[in-house]
């Protein structure tokens, strides 16, 4: 008979000699004896083990150094320079074109204190003002970006923006995938002030205002740190800027038009963007387009094999040329069009190129607030 049957049996075989318990009960916990440690030792060696990896390679890095922080501290060093250098430029210009925005979107004068001050214009600053708006829909909200746009949404500029029938990059309207339209009007109410071309220069976590390059002061009782990161670039970029561009803003989608011209479109980096790219670009059927990128497939770094495979079959019936396992070391100018190097010695001629290979993060104001840093990724900690 089964345990499940002397179970729900209502002899004595059921029970133990005391009637205490069912006997199949009193079974299993002698059977059990001693083999629980054994369980145990085998759930937590697995997570020890793993810990124990993780601090031998921060201790590691710390010691010995990462090539990736080694290139963002590099880089990050250069930005800031350049940077201080632009600022320095804009004092001794005397540039206010920041304050004359705000009085010009929205006729009338900025406070000078605000419930919420979002720094940055992606799409992190664009969702939270969404927020904002939906559960304190008359708090003070001043917007600082960089860019000649309010906020918006980056993702539609390798999605939605590319279908005519679905959006207008001129005035940065598309329909979202609840068929909703969006638009830069969202921003224009009583309640918001949008400061375009703005560059924060200082953010005082202490008494809790930001200075603008131009000196004027703004306090703020939340603020958000938006600033995004800047995209990495080939090099060579700079001696032909004409034919080669990364794909991070919306002034960015001039390849809109690249598209409808012919030639050949190289496109380097395999992640999402770059893929999103390619397949945008070749759905077109303007130019020839090749994807370049490090990984043996596209999104390898992002997906399981089987999907990267699929994408793969996808990208090729749409036209597009890929090159796996490639490094491209620099870009030159050669007759009308940009010649391309890899690591392995081959060469691409093409008419343009555009570059996706991932972004340095803006730590820079952070850094100057005194905030916390990763030293690998860049990420802001909460403070």
């Amino acid at each position: 008979m089964s345990r499940f049957r002397q179970f729900f049996s209502f002899g004595k075989k059921a029970f133990d000699p005391h009637g205490s318990k069912p006997r199949f009960l009193h079974d299993l916990e002698y059977m059990g004896r001693g083999k629980a440690g054994a369980l145990v030792v085998c759930l937590v060696t697995p997570i020890a083990l793993a810990n124990y990896l993780v601090d031998r390679y921060n201790t590691d890095v710390i010691r010995h150094g990462d090539e990736r922080v080694k290139e963002f501290e590099e880089y990050r060093l250069e930005r800031n320079k350049r940077l201080a250098a632009k600022r320095e430029q804009q004092r001794e210009e005397g540039d206010n074109h920041v304050l004359h925005s705000i009085a010009t979107d929205f006729n009338k004068s900025p406070a000078t204190n605000y419930k919420y001050v979002l720094i940055g214009g992606g799409t992190a600053s664009y969702s939270a003002y969404k927020a904002i708006r939906k559960n304190d829909p008359e708090a003070k909200v001043l917007i600082v970006t960089a860019e000649p746009h309010a906020p918006y949404q980056r993702p539609p500029l390798s999605k939605e923006l590319w279908k005519t029938d679905e959006g207008n990059s001129n005035n940065l309207t598309f329909k979202d995938w609840s068929g909703q339209n969006s638009s830069e009007s969202a921003y224009k109410n009583d309640f918001t002030d949008l400061i375009k071309g703005g560059h924060v220069t200082d953010l005082d976590v202490t008494n809790q205002r930001i200075t603008l390059h131009d000196g004027r002061t703004f306090g703020y009782e939340r603020c958000l740190l938006a600033t995004g990161g800047s995209p990495r670039e080939i090099i060579g970029h700079e001696k032909i800027p004409s034919h080669v561009s990364t794909f991070r803003t919306l002034d960015d989608f001039k390849l809109d038009e690249v598209a409808s011209k012919k030639g050949t479109v190289v496109v380097i980096g395999g992640s999402f963007l770059g893929t999103e790219l390619a397949y945008a670009l070749a759905q077109r059927n303007g130019p020839k387009v090749v994807q370049v990128f490090l990984e043996p497939e596209v999104l390898a770094r992002n997906l399981p094999r089987y999907l990267s495979k699929r994408i793969r079959k996808v990208l090729q019936s749409a036209g597009v040329q890929l090159k796996p396992n490639l490094h491209v070391t620099s870009v030159d100018k050669k007759g009308q069009g940009v010649q391309i190097k890899m690591d392995n010695g081959e060469t691409i001629d093409a008419d343009y190129v555009i570059t996706a290979t991932g972004l340095y993060p803006n730590t820079e104001l952070a850094e100057k607030a005194g905030l916390e840093i990763d030293p690998v990724n860049g990420g802001i900690g909460d403070q």
